[in-house]
């Protein structure tokens, strides 16, 4: 009995030693020595952006695995940044209660709404949840005596000291945005590998017949649409707090379009792809601006033309190109002995 036991710790220690968890590692080490290693103000921002980016592309992916496009997580990110912009402003509240009520509200507000939008698949799915960021939007442009209407919520504060860790410089909110998306990465992955994860992809490939299997359908979309809705209002107090100012232009239609944008692009099928397209695709244009006479209005054409390329030649995403550079390099390999065989032959 003990040897059975020595041999399944021996085993379960050397899974968690694999390749794939030892490269983890490495990168999360990697990004927390980031603000050690570069001192350019305009580099942390935009490390905090991916921050926040990766915790709503992560959420999407989860809503994908059902089949649903879920393009309205920036409106329950909107609600969790004006549900704690509030309460801190005017309430006077800390900002550690402040964001248990941003990631309530949006929540409760999922609770309701999933069991409308729910019922419906596809594009009009989509289409609703669009509907609905826009339905946000115009409640705070209505209401300028609460929301701010188009001036929005300005000298909101940093969140409160803990532990003796004081926020309000760029490094401190990039390591709690770091903590953040890796929290959100761990608890999503854990549920997708979970039998949660596996129904739910049961659900995106046949969920008629996943459904006449016994498995409530409603009941599991619905879980998924709350979870990511509470995860959306977490980063949305963050985002608050490191904007010190937040107005309704800040939810538009481009964050549902760039909600699309980076998973697709990184790779839907993989959980690393969300994460792989928001660094490359945030990453790129601080790259292209050290191209001399680079213009940034031809973004939209590079990006463009990236997810062309993508969808064309690489329909798994970025997450793909290692594994496809290696098969083309296997490839060559076994065909280049051939080549002087036959050249070689007299």
């Amino acid at each position: 009995m003990a040897v059975n036991t020595k041999t399944a710790v021996m085993t379960k220690l050397q899974a968690r030693l694999s390749p794939r968890w030892i490269a983890a590692l490495v990168v999360v080490i990697l990004a927390f020595l980031l603000p050690t290693i570069i001192h350019n103000d305009y580099y942390i921002r935009v490390a905090i952006t991916m921050c926040i980016w990766g915790v709503l592309c992560v959420g999407f992916r989860l809503m994908f695995l059902a089949g649903e496009m879920n393009v309205g997580l920036p409106a329950f990110m909107a609600i969790g940044a004006y549900s704690g912009a509030l309460l801190m402003v005017k309430a006077h509240w800390n900002w550690w209660l402040a964001v248990l009520v941003a990631a309530a509200m949006p929540a409760v507000v999922a609770l309701i709404l999933g069991r409308i939008v729910l019922r419906v698949k596809g594009a009009y799915f989509a289409i609703l949840n669009f509907g609905f960021l826009m339905v946000v939007r115009h409640v705070w442009l209505a209401w300028p005596k609460w929301f701010g209407g188009g001036a929005g919520i300005s000298n909101i504060p940093s969140p409160n000291a803990i532990g003796g860790w004081h926020f309000g410089s760029l490094p401190s909110f990039f390591y709690l945005g770091l903590c953040l998306l890796v929290l959100t990465i761990i608890v999503f992955y854990r549920l997708e590998k979970s039998k949660y994860g596996l129904t739910m992809k049961a659900m995106g490939q046949a969920d008629m017949l996943t459904e006449a299997v016994g498995v409530n359908i409603m009941r599991y979309k619905l879980a998924a649409f709350v979870l990511c809705a509470l995860f959306s209002g977490v980063v949305g107090c963050y985002f608050a707090s490191v904007q010190h100012f937040i107005d309704p232009e800040e939810f538009t239609f481009l964050p549902s379009l760039y909600l699309v944008l980076y998973p697709v692009v990184g790779g839907l099928m993989s959980f690393r792809g969300p994460i792989w397209g928001v660094v490359f695709l945030m990453a790129l244009p601080i790259g292209l601006k050290e191209i001399p006479g680079y213009d940034p209005k031809i973004e939209p054409i590079i990006f463009g033309s990236i997810l062309v390329v993508v969808m064309l030649f690489l329909p798994s995403g970025l997450v793909s190109l290692p594994a496809r550079a290696m098969a083309l390099y296997n490839k060559l390999r076994k065909v280049r002995p051939k080549e002087v065989e036959e050249y070689a032959a007299p």
